[in-house]
């Protein structure tokens, strides 16, 4: 039987030193990979981004699916490309960990040939398949947030967590893509980019 657990979303001294966080200020390692991607632990980066036509560019990076937290590292980037008819075109681009890259220092990740790379201020994001690729830029005109510590904690030793932290809450984007046979479009508009992890299934 499922009990009811404990959960917490700190924001006390403590938890901000204990973390190595500063209070109302993000640094710029926070966007840096905080996990290891092994057994236990899942990590991810998020970037979406809004056009005036209707056209929605969502971009992935994960060290695994959030589903499988105690699976190995497994990395992938996903893109999805919705058209303003509401038409939908997706690729998944898998990679060995020999292939990918997750830095500690800032945001600074690769994926096979995908990358995204960014300093809470300016986003460098490509995402290459074989059907479908992606250039984004995007900067931010929000500068980056996080709630309290960022992170919810669960159990009566806060022995599991989840984090989230919006490194451009809103910023403005531009796109080039490249879809269905050929296709392309340059795309002007608004984004967003946050980054995940935890070691408890959502």
């Amino acid at each position: 039987m499922k009990k009811i657990q404990k959960s917490i979303h700190p924001d006390d001294a403590l938890h901000y030193e204990k973390m190595g966080l500063k209070k109302g200020e993000v640094s710029l390692w926070e966007d840096g990979s905080r996990v290891d991607g092994s057994k236990g632990c899942y990590e991810w980066w998020y970037y979406d981004s809004h056009y005036p036509d209707g056209t929605v560019l969502v971009i992935f990076f994960f060290s695994k699916m959030p589903i499988d937290v105690n699976g190995p590292i497994k990395p992938i980037s996903t893109m999805e490309l919705t058209l303003p008819d509401g038409t939908k075109h997706s690729e998944e681009v898998y990679a060995t960990i020999e292939e990918s890259h997750y830095a500690k220092e800032q945001c600074d990740v690769k994926i096979g040939d995908c990358w995204c790379r960014g300093d809470l201020k300016h986003y460098d994001v490509v995402f290459q398949g074989k059907s479908m690729s992606a250039r984004l830029t995007l900067d931010g005109t929000i500068r980056a947030w996080r709630s309290q510590t960022g992170s919810i904690f669960f159990g009566d030793d806060e022995e599991h967590y989840f984090a989230w932290l919006p490194a451009i809450p809103e910023g403005k984007a531009i796109a080039d893509v490249t879809y269905d046979g050929g296709k392309t479009l340059h795309l002007e508009g608004s984004g967003y980019h946050d980054h995940n992890w935890g070691n408890i299934s959502m």
